[in-house]
């Protein structure tokens, strides 16, 4: 094996050439750790090409083990002398903290030489990808899955805001959050209704529907707040304002959020993952009037159903 031409500049790949293949015979690229590796997310990504196209070979798959437990994974088709992305999905079964090798499998067809490039191999943590209400959607476990959306300075101490969600509730966990920024936080309570706050010096700004929600069903969301206003959230729920068990006025100045990252399906703190779909989540620096709320509704419920 040898470094070669890359996929992205500055990384090298490594290239695993095979001279004299012999048909129906496994040729494997091996990666075994000096010590158990820990992958933490769901999946695994990298970029592979082969001067022979997948037709080329009986099977090419990625062969991930932690010692006990052996997943292997096709990786479809792919064009010879292409770059092809590949991501894989981890299974439920395999201990991710517990890593012992990763293997590269090609199963030769027939006798023709071939090499094979490998290059940025890395853990990735996002969700799976699944169908939604609008577009796609990003499918949570409710254990370790959630997004990191970074901390862009547009984001920082809104005084006025909307934030905005289609989603889809599998199954209650502890207060399972839809989206957080520090102290701002949306999440499910217990008794499947919607609850939004934000810290103050004095009185926290907290608002929590009467409606619940129901598991399994696509819930369109909507929380706004205006700083300069009543300086309550204001919660929409299928297009329609909700009646509210407790809405709240901040009191005080609310608490600074420029240090937290926007994190979508789990709290700051990592601990209230939302096992279910999100299929969108969209971020306004004013508070939406309910007629576009109820716009936006209508218009996801006549094209997507």
């Amino acid at each position: 094996m040898s470094n070669d031409a890359d996929k992205k500049e500055g990384t090298y790949s490594l290239k695993d050439t095979i001279a004299s293949p012999i048909a129906a015979t496994n040729y494997d690229t091996v990666y075994t750790p000096a010590s158990p590796l820990n992958l933490g997310a769901r999946q695994i990504d990298f970029w592979f090409k082969c001067d022979r196209a997948s037709t080329a070979f009986t099977d090419t798959t990625l062969r991930i083990t932690d010692g006990s437990y052996t997943q292997s994974t096709s990786i479809g088709a792919y064009s010879a002398n292409t770059w092809t992305r590949v991501r894989i999905t981890l299974s439920a079964s395999l201990n991710r903290a517990a890593i012992t090798g990763i293997t590269f499998r090609t199963t030769a067809a027939d006798t023709t030489a071939f090499y094979k490039l490998i290059d940025i191999v890395y853990a990735n943590g996002n969700s799976v990808e699944a169908s939604g209400q609008i577009d796609g959607a990003q499918s949570f476990d409710g254990v370790d899955d959630y997004v990191d959306c970074g901390n862009p300075s547009s984001l920082n101490q809104l005084p006025e805001f909307t934030w905005e969600s289609w989603f889809n509730l599998r199954a209650y966990n502890y207060f399972p959050h839809i989206v957080c920024k520090g102290s701002k936080e949306s999440y499910v309570r217990d008794t499947l209704v919607i609850t939004i706050r934000t810290s103050a010096t004095t009185t926290w700004a907290t608002s929590q529907s009467v409606e619940q929600i129901t598991l399994a069903t696509q819930t369109h969301y909507v929380a706004t707040y205006n700083d300069n206003t009543d300086r309550k959230f204001h919660i929409f729920l299928q297009g329609k304002e909700v009646a509210y068990a407790i809405q709240d006025a901040a009191v005080g100045a609310i608490t600074d959020d420029t240090t937290y990252p926007l994190r979508i399906a789990d709290s700051y703190s990592l601990d209230r993952p939302l096992d279910g779909l999100i299929s969108l989540v969209l971020i306004y620096n004013r508070a939406l009037t309910p007629q576009e709320i109820l716009d936006h509704y209508l218009v996801g419920k006549e094209i997507f159903g």
